[in-house]
């Protein structure tokens, strides 16, 4: 029996390995090794036919494949190990010389040379600086964001062109290889991996106004009003800007600002102490305070709003006097509330950075149930409804993004519901705010933020440390998108080859992340200003003292801030739609994004991606 059974598996190892030996290996120009595949020259030659404008018919098609078929059987012929891809071109070419199909050949020589050039260009820094030198429409309208017209949009555009050339030698040959194929799409390459920049991030800005920091040479105490605060954000965005290449979030700004209100309204309360003083009749002191009432500025209820009613105290349980005394200071609050919004919004609107272009900032809100919340979301509303200028224009920037959740703004008789009204009211004038929903984010990506900048979301992050989730003051990486509907279309139907395909682009895909990560932890916090090195390195604390050691303190925990989890990467995959390409209707669709998500979240942990890589898709 034991004889039987040993027999029986060195039958099955012979079978295992004749069956390896007898599959054709093809070695790709990047270095890869991969099982051939005929379909690529079945493609390549029909491709050829139909730029000679020749029809494909049965038996032209028949005939393709029986040249594929020859190839293969060639290649088992000759090599005894992988066949390099330049070698099966030579052989696809005497295939159709023989066949008499010499235009055929020609195209597909042609057509070959022509890849090889575009390779060869896509990383020649010279090709990339004539480009720029004579315009090339691909190069300076390549970003609607940017004004070619600019002179340091210009400097930028010449950067970025130099930067992206380069960035395709500095890549795994894989991975350019891949993006040049259109395969998949390494984001940014103008400016990663050339530099250690980061992407979008969730800068701290309140533990900066909270603590005081440094911008250039200017030292910078914690704000004692909401219009300073206000202004210090807008300074603070315009560095991140210049030191990252992608969006940034203020992150519920509503529930933060409102501390700095609250100062503004301590301030006017002791004002109002000064002129509703002990001992003046309360009926004097009601006028005062309906005077006030009165005059509050229009563009608090402009249009065909009413306006808003009287206020009432904080607190009943004090006296007369008091109480009109804090209604007082309310009012003169709500204005300081709106005056700093609109101070934000003019200065991000007004504010240029380095490359030319105004900041892609967003702000986040919606949450604060709080009296000055309320007031700060109010403004931002109604700043965004009136519009920028004499002619209120739609501001392009901050990007609002409203928060709806459950017992705060969703449903009528919630604390703020009457704010989600005006949300939607502004999103339908003016088409922002987004409206992204609490309980949703919190499901996908395990904790509530806002976007970094457009719409990718951060991962919930616990920091070991303080065992406390940790949102602000966190950053994407970077970027690279797998071109699934481009798979669907080369496989033709055919599932088991979808698969392949996916697999073999989503083994790619991770192996280059964006920014390398051992750069940013190696970088020196005066080397950039960023979100990171602004919270919570170069701030105060270290532009207080000198010497080595508070140096190389500072840039440890440059390190320890840039450690795996607390950054990502965004793999991001293009999902398809509904239409057959897989033969399959919208259900059939669903089942394949899920599948999709599942083998693509395996090639990251298999690839050592995580906990680095975030496995994203995009509609």
């Amino acid at each position: 029996m034991g004889a039987q059974v040993l027999e029986e598996t060195v039958t099955d190892n012979e079978t295992k390995v004749a069956a390896k030996a007898s599959t054709v290996l093809v070695e790709k120009r990047d270095g890869r090794v991969v099982d051939f595949d005929p379909i690529n020259i079945i493609s390549a030659v029909k491709s050829a036919f139909g730029d000679l404008n020749k029809e494909v018919g049965p038996e032209e098609d028949a005939m393709i494949r029986g040249f594929a078929n020859q190839v293969e059987g060639e290649i088992k012929g000759r090599y005894t190990g992988p066949a390099k891809i330049e070698d099966i071109q030579n052989l696809v070419e005497h295939a159709l010389i023989d066949a008499h199909l010499y235009d055929v050949a020609r195209a597909y020589t042609n057509y070959r040379l022509d890849k090889d050039i575009q390779r060869a260009k896509a990383t020649d820094v010279n090709e990339a600086v004539a480009r720029f030198i004579n315009h090339d429409p691909t190069l300076i309208h390549e970003n609607a964001n940017k004004d070619s017209n600019v002179y340091s949009t210009q400097r930028d555009l010449l950067a970025g062109a130099v930067s992206k050339a380069a960035a395709f030698n500095m890549l795994p040959p894989a991975v350019s290889n891949a993006h040049m194929k259109g395969d998949i799409h390494f984001h940014d390459a103008d400016y990663s991996p050339f530099t250690a920049q980061s992407n979008c991030s969730l800068p701290n800005f309140w533990d900066m106004l909270a603590n005081g920091f440094t911008l250039g040479n200017a030292p910078m105490a914690s704000p004692k009003s909401i219009a300073i605060a206000a202004t210090q954000i807008t300074q603070i965005m315009k560095d991140v800007a210049s030191s990252q290449y992608g969006g940034q979030t203020a992150n519920r700004a509503d529930e933060h600002l409102a501390q700095y209100a609250k100062k503004d309204y301590e301030k006017f309360l002791e004002e109002a102490r000064e002129t509703i003083p002990d001992g003046m009749p309360v009926e004097f002191a009601r006028r005062q305070v309906e005077s006030a009432k009165k005059n509050e500025p229009a563009k608090l209820h402009f249009g065909s709003r009413e306006p808003l009613p009287m206020d009432t105290p904080f607190h009943t349980d004090v006296d007369e006097l008091e109480q009109e005394r804090e209604i007082l200071a309310k009012i003169r609050t709500r204005k300081a509330i709106y005056d700093a919004m609109q101070t934000m919004e003019y200065q991000i609107n007004s504010n240029r950075v380095s490359n030319g272009q105004t900041p892609f900032v967003t702000v986040g809100f919606g949450l604060g149930t709080d009296w000055f919340s309320r007031e700060v979301q109010r403004a931002i509303l109604l700043n965004r409804i009136r519009g920028l200028g004499k002619e209120h224009h739609t501001a392009i920037f901050p990007k609002l993004v409203f928060t709806v959740k459950h017992g705060v703004n969703a449903d009528p008789g919630d604390p703020n519901y009457d704010l989600k009204q005006l949300a939607l009211e502004s999103a339908t004038k003016r088409m922002y705010p987004d409206v992204v929903f609490y309980e949703n984010i919190v499901k996908i990506t395990g904790s509530f933020k806002a976007p970094m900048g457009c719409r990718s979301f951060l991962q919930g992050w616990i920091n070991p440390e303080t065992g406390k989730d940790e949102e602000d003051g966190r950053m994407n990486l970077g970027v690279v998108t797998v071109n699934v509907p481009r798979i669907a279309i080369e496989s033709h139907g055919d599932k088991a080859r979808f698969w392949k395909l996916f697999d073999e682009r989503m083994e790619v895909a991770p192996s280059g992340p964006p920014v390398p990560h051992h750069a940013l932890q190696g970088s020196h916090p005066g080397q950039r200003p960023d979100p990171v090195s602004l919270w919570c390195v170069w701030s105060s604390w270290c532009q207080r003292q000198r010497g080595p050691a508070v140096q190389e303190r500072a840039c440890h925990r440059v390190a320890r801030l840039h450690r795996p989890c607390r950054d990502h990467c965004g793999l991001l995959w293009q999902e398809l739609d509904s239409r057959p390409r897989l033969g399959s209707g919208r259900q059939g669709v669903r089942a394949v994004h899920r599948q999709a998500h599942e083998r693509a979240v395996q090639a990251v942990e298999q690839s050592g991606g995580l906990p680095l890589f975030r496995v994203l898709h995009s509609g």
